[in-house]
């Protein structure tokens, strides 16, 4: 049985996490973990697990922690995994350079997968749109746009960022830009609880090729994140993404 310690159990993916957990019968949960000064910490959560705020005894007893807080608080609780050699599932996105640097440096102490969208759908549209970048030429204009719930604090999405990663697309003085001079539209929508909607245009003169993923629920992402629990377990320390977890070969 694989023990896990889950960071942010109370935010929205904490909970559907612990709604999709019965169906993993090999995952247990040790601990539900959120922050100090949360309104319900102490409290019960799920099926009478107690809601703790002491990050480091959160990982005594696990096999690995998966953080679903925020970029900033991913990292404290990252410095706590390393230190005690768990392994790490990373789901907070929006981490700056120098948090990405923290992840790389602890990723040379224990395992960890850090994605920006854990879905399996996502991550084959992932390979799609690299497959379509690599055959359609200069004459499609590229057009991506991703809506989200109001409290989704990073624009564009990290998942929209890895879209735009893998058709070519670089950060130039705040523009998205292709090396051949095309600028990659992108626009950020923030409405309602929209879980996540991605979608990807590529329009030539003469016809119009649209990839799009919708998310249902939270729980497409709360599956995908157990699933690299299992994955990660035993694994040797790196710096994985869930192209590994799903073994998906990129071209």
């Amino acid at each position: 049985m694989i023990k896990i310690s889950l960071f942010g159990a109370a935010g929205r993916m904490g909970g559907a996490i612990l709604n999709v957990l019965p169906s993993f019968k090999n995952i247990t949960l040790a601990h539900a973990v959120e922050s100090a000064d949360f309104p319900h910490t102490g409290k019960k959560i799920g099926k009478g697990m107690d809601l703790e705020h002491d990050h480091s005894h959160a990982l005594d007893d696990i096999d690995v922690a998966i953080d679903f807080t925020w970029a900033e608080s991913s990292i404290t609780n990252l410095k706590f995994a390393a230190a005690s050699h768990k392994p790490m599932v990373i789901g907070a996105t929006g981490h700056n350079a120098e948090q990405k640097a923290h992840i790389l440096s602890a990723s040379k102490i224990i395992p960890i997968v850090l994605s920006p969208n854990m879905s399996v759908g996502v991550n084959t549209m992932w390979k799609l749109i690299e497959e379509a970048a690599s055959i359609l030429d200069k004459d499609y204009k590229i057009d991506i746009v991703e809506s989200h719930h109001v409290h989704k604090k990073d624009a564009p999405s990290g998942t929209a960022k890895k879209m735009i990663e893998e058709v070519g697309g670089k950060n130039k003085e705040g523009r998205w830009m292709m090396d051949d001079g095309r600028e990659i539209e992108v626009r950020s929508i923030r409405e309602g609880d929209v879980a996540g909607d991605h979608t990807i245009t590529f329009t030539s003169p003469y016809e119009k090729l649209e990839i799009t993923h919708r998310a249902f629920s939270r729980e497409v992402f709360a599956a995908g994140a157990l699933k690299a629990a299992e994955w990660v377990v035993g694994k040797r320390p790196g710096l994985y993404g869930m192209s590994e977890v799903l073994d998906i070969v990129s071209s």
